[in-house]
């Protein structure tokens, strides 16, 4: 029987202590998708990653967020023991790998299958950055690594595979949750961004695969209008063969200014964009860069700094085509 003075106190707090370090480390770990730190993962990003796996990717951000305010507790910085800020760690080393798996398949049979998500992949980069962050965080807690330990595979199995770890965690966040919190809104305003920018150009690319899918019946025409633009293809796999002269240059140039033009009108396009997946898929971003830069000069003027922005994405994207297709772009 418990003494109602003693063990039952002790019972009480144990019991009380359980409940706190759950709520911490859910906060702390997991996350509803449709909270308000769940809320930038939407459109095709969020539909195609899943609630399930949006909860792994912010539960190692989160393990990440956690280790960069205790470094500065023990004297050190995320920067001094990773090489490189928490931010750009999380955006550059894995939302950049993830980001990469999202595909545009212009073969595929449904259109709502065209823009694809390996899930299998994406799982895999969180683990292997899961691994790393629970190492880092036992390192800075003090808590001996067994030469058997078995890792937690991903952020969800950390309170069954690092119980250890699982409690001195909750016990740095009861102090500094309010500090970890920080960071990850912080970061979390840049994710919105690149998210949002992922959405637009998987969009453009679904568009221009849409267009694709219309039969072919030729290539450039020599002197391109508006009305041969009704029945013309761009063929990429065509122009790879092509020799480039200034000629040819001007027709494709030609034909990109006409792209443009139903763009900024808001008009569907009237043509077919054909070739390797991979190729339309870097055609339809060159050209949505390039409207972003047009939009931006014409908003800003050249001078401003998002105009430089998007000069630079652009500049970017001319680049990956060009290397990816050998078809050289007409405007500079």
């Amino acid at each position: 029987m418990l003494d109602i003075n003693g063990d039952l106190t002790e019972a009480i707090d144990n019991q009380i202590d359980e409940v706190v370090i759950e709520n911490v480390f859910l906060k702390a770990l997991k996350s509803d998708p449709e909270s308000e730190q769940g809320g930038p993962f939407s459109g095709f990003v969020g539909k195609l990653m899943g609630d399930e796996l949006i909860g792994e990717l912010l539960g190692v951000i989160r393990l990440y967020a956690t280790a960069d305010v205790l470094a500065i507790e023990k004297g050190t910085t995320f920067r001094s023991l990773m090489g490189v800020s928490f931010g750009s760690y999380i955006r550059l080393t894995i939302l950049n790998e993830i980001f990469d798996l999202f595909e545009v398949d212009a073969s595929a049979p449904k259109e709502e299958d065209i823009i694809t998500f390996d899930k299998d992949k994406a799982e895999q980069i969180i683990s292997d950055n899961t691994r790393p962050a629970v190492q880092g965080l036992m390192n800075l807690s003090d808590i001996p690594i067994p030469a058997s330990a078995r890792f937690p595979e991903l952020p969800s199995d950390l309170i069954t595979n690092s119980p250890k770890l699982h409690g001195a965690i909750t016990k740095f966040l009861n102090r500094n949750i309010s500090q970890v919190d920080k960071r990850i809104k912080n970061i979390l305003g840049d994710i919105k961004t690149q998210i949002e920018s992922k959405n637009e150009e998987l969009a453009q690319e679904l568009e221009a695969a849409i267009a694709s899918r219309t039969p072919s019946s030729a290539t450039l025409p020599e002197n391109i209008n508006e009305e041969q633009l009704v029945t013309t293809v761009i063929d990429l796999e065509k122009l790879k063969s092509q020799e480039m002269n200034e000629i040819f240059l001007a027709q494709l140039g030609g034909a990109i200014e006409l792209i443009l033009g139903f763009m900024f009108d808001s008009k569907p396009l009237p043509l077919s964009i054909t070739g390797a997946p991979r190729d339309v898929s870097a055609f339809a971003r060159t050209i949505g860069s390039e409207k972003k830069y047009i939009e931006a000069a014409r908003q800003y003027g050249l001078d401003h700094p998002s105009t430089y922005k998007n000069r630079a994405k652009l500049t970017n994207a001319i680049r990956k085509f060009e290397k990816q297709t050998g078809i050289k772009w007409p405007f500079k």
